[in-house]
């Protein structure tokens, strides 16, 4: 049985607006979402977070609906880093990495800190280093809560090539070491090509899942992104 199913699952709110959704999802893979604006990324991250019902179908965790999975529980599973926090708080890097942690893992904390290199920002104010350093932080914020699964909402939106390169790369690396599984949402589609181990592609109401050759070969991707650049150029 796989950690958790996504069985039949539409989403949306007055209408659906993605259908029929079926995945299987275990530990220890880097998936990217991949879609153009509106065609329902967050809505089913949302729907994930059990921030809004599904519109048909279940998720469940280990056989078990999570509908039926309270709240507290279900942060336990699913935690998630976001582009940008609305107002950066004045705490302590230190203190802030632990937020969200039920009971914070000594030995988790140091691991986590060593993966990210990130020691010498622990005295430092959160509001007081850079967006790319930020970004490190509140990776390290979600692996504090030791969850199954991270949902990462555009990480690299405010940052430059350098960092956004650094930022792929540190989660690709994560995932190897840490055996979680992340899920992406990025417009980054090159990025995601090179380094996805799954790609869910929301096109017309559907998701595709599959290799990066894979969805790659059906919608030819890497050919529009080429082909825009050119374009600009």
């Amino acid at each position: 049985m796989s950690l958790l199913s996504i069985e039949n699952l539409s989403i949306g709110f007055k209408k659906a607006l993605v259908k029929d959704i079926n995945l299987e999802l275990e530990k220890g893979k880097l998936i990217f979402l991949l879609g153009e604006n509106g065609s329902g990324k967050s809505t089913f991250m949302k729907t994930l977070f059990k921030i809004i019902p599904p519109f048909a179908g279940q998720i469940k965790y280990r056989g078990k609906d999570i509908q039926e999975i309270n709240a507290k529980l279900w942060s336990q599973t699913l935690s998630a880093v976001f582009s940008r926090i609305g107002v950066v708080p004045m705490i302590p890097v230190n203190e802030l990495i632990e937020i969200g942690a039920s009971q914070p893992d000594v030995e988790l904390k140091s691991n986590v800190i060593q993966l990210l290199e990130i020691e010498h920002l622990l005295d430092k104010y959160a509001n007081e280093i850079s967006d790319g350093q930020l970004q490190k932080v509140m990776i390290a914020r979600a692996l504090l809560q030791n969850t199954d699964f991270v949902f990462f909402d555009e990480p690299t939106a405010h940052l430059d090539f350098k960092s956004k390169s650094h930022v792929f790369q540190l989660l690709r690396n994560l995932v190897d070491s840490t055996e979680k599984t992340f899920i992406v949402i990025t417009h980054e589609i090159l990025y995601a090509l090179e380094m996805a181990d799954e790609i869910w592609y929301i096109n017309e109401g559907k998701l595709y899942k599959g290799s990066s050759k894979e969805i790659d070969a059906k919608f030819q991707l890497r050919e529009q992104i080429l082909n825009l650049k050119q374009n600009e150029s």
